[in-house]
């Protein structure tokens, strides 16, 4: 509501400026001319005045009380809810029996779909002022919840479907023959006319089909050129930090994401002190790169491009790097080396960096927001800790997939035929409290008897770590290290008024 009244305040001021003075006269005061020409002014600024406050006043019901009316109605959960859920109704009966499949490509009608994308903004935008990064997570309950809840297969979403319980997100992830597609966080991937351009988003990887050979063939590279992603959890590692930084308490998400992402890099690429020029880079990348990726912020694309090269090019003087692009070229299935590299830069700064960070520093605020409650939980088992963080706030809150077959399906009440290729979107947000799976879901309880079931790593949590999901994130395990390592230094005293900090 704060922007609805400044807008309110904004276009007021504005046409308060637009009333014109009425033209003043250079005759003499006392002139009989003068008082002709006064008379003649008076009339003619009065109407136009009232001409000109006319039409402000025109504008103003046939323009801004309709906004503001709108804005405070999507200030209310209900009237939120009552918008979103009538534009999805409004997909499932117009979008979605669009979709067909043109040049191997199954989607909905693009002009359709960017009049749909146009009519959501609003309800974003109402979400990120209500919730700020709790966005993604109020939107996906949300639109499960209006779908028909958990036991209902599907619900519609941007340019196709959603997925939202426990069982189904997990038979998606562990399907060897899961299919991917041009599409990223539910929106269309690759030229200027797509929602995403492929200078925000050259991850190939993640829209490549699990049964294609390049897919485990790209994981075979990194399994064993990269040696640093299999950590051993006990091995005692120096901790690397930024020059200067004193106050532990002060540092905040972007700083913690820098230190995470220095050290990631340490034990992949190697690298025994801190680097200016990687921060620079992972700085710049958080500000621009995810936002450009999931197609909020594509102004400045190719300086996004600029910056996973920049990190391409430096990763390739490592002998890590040298081992990638010389594998790159080896085997039954031979890569393009370069695309190699920009991709491993992209999955380290958008996933590595990215999720990372966002583990870390949701556990870190989690930390200081009660220390004696949760200084205690983390102190008494880090890794529980640490996977019960991802459950209920996960690094990647949602991937996209292709639906294999095609089904018939009832969509909130309305039966239909969905074709095989239609864009999914599997939300690990809502699958990760399904109370079919996590009892009282929505509580943080590191204790848990079954966070082996935990998603967030694109796959059941066990079966991650042990290395047997298909699509099973590849920085599983440095990511937990890197994590429980960043959030013990950053730990707090359990006194909660804070300031010195527990021994490591």
């Amino acid at each position: 509501m704060h922007l609805s009244f400044s807008l309110f305040f904004a276009f007021n001021f504005f046409f308060f400026l637009m009333i014109r003075r009425p033209p003043r006269s250079t005759l003499s005061s006392s002139s009989a001319a003068s008082d002709v020409y006064k008379r003649q002014v008076s009339t003619q600024s009065t109407g136009e005045n009232r001409i000109t406050m006319g039409c402000c006043k025109i504008f103003l019901l046939v323009f801004v009380l309709p906004f503001l009316i709108f804005s405070a109605m999507l200030s209310q959960d209900s009237g939120r809810k009552l918008y979103i859920g009538s534009l999805m109704k409004l997909k499932r009966d117009v979008l979605l029996p669009t979709i067909k499949e043109t040049d191997g490509v199954t989607a909905a009608h693009p002009t359709l779909g960017f009049a749909f994308k146009l009519a959501t903004w609003p309800y974003v935008i109402a979400i990120l002022a209500k919730y700020t990064s709790d966005f993604r997570r109020v939107m996906f309950f949300e639109c499960m919840e209006l779908s028909g809840g958990y036991g209902v297969e599907y619900g519609p979403w941007a340019n196709g479907l959603a997925q939202f319980s426990h069982a189904a997100v997990v038979a998606d992830q562990l399907s060897a023959t899961q299919q991917r597609g041009p599409f990223f966080g539910g929106l269309t991937v690759g030229g200027p006319e797509c929602d995403v351009p492929f200078e925000c988003m050259s991850g190939w990887q993640l829209t490549t089909s699990t049964d294609d050979p390049k897919h485990s063939r790209v994981r075979q590279i990194l399994h064993d050129a990269v040696e640093g992603l299999t950590v051993d959890p006990h091995a005692k590692r120096d901790l690397l930090l930024p020059p200067g930084l004193t106050d532990l308490d002060q540092a905040d998400k972007d700083v913690l994401a820098n230190i995470v992402g220095m050290n990631l890099w340490s034990r992949m690429f190697g690298l025994n002190q801190w680097s200016a020029t990687l921060e620079a880079l992972f700085t710049e990348y958080g500000a621009k790169g995810a936002l450009c990726a999931v197609g909020i912020y594509k102004g400045d694309k190719l300086r996004v491009a600029e910056i996973v090269n920049e990190v391409g090019a430096a990763i390739e003087k490592t002998q890590v790097g040298q081992a990638i692009l010389r594998m790159s070229t080896e085997g039954s299935t031979p890569l393009d080396p370069a695309k190699v590299i920009n991709m491993v830069a992209f999955g380290f700064l958008f996933a590595g960096v990215g999720g990372s960070s966002h583990l870390t520093a949701s556990s870190v605020a989690r930390l200081r927001s009660d220390p004696a409650l949760y200084v205690p939980m983390f102190k008494k088992n880090p890794q529980n800790f640490i996977v019960e963080q991802a459950r209920i706030d996960p690094p990647v809150t949602s991937y996209n997939s292709l639906l294999q077959e095609t089904v018939d399906a009832t969509i909130m009440g309305k039966p239909m035929k969905l074709l095989k290729g239609t864009n999914k979107q599997n939300f690990i947000a809502t699958a990760n409290r399904d109370p079919a799976v996590f009892e009282n879901g929505d509580i943080f309880n590191p204790d848990r008897a079954n966070l082996d079931k935990v998603l967030s790593w694109n796959g059941p949590e066990d079966l991650v770590g042990l290395g047997k999901a298909p699509r099973g994130c590849p920085g599983h395990d440095i990511a937990q290290v890197v994590a429980k390592q960043v959030i013990r230094h950053f730990l707090p005293t359990q006194s909660k008024t804070g300031g010195s900090h527990a021994e490591l």
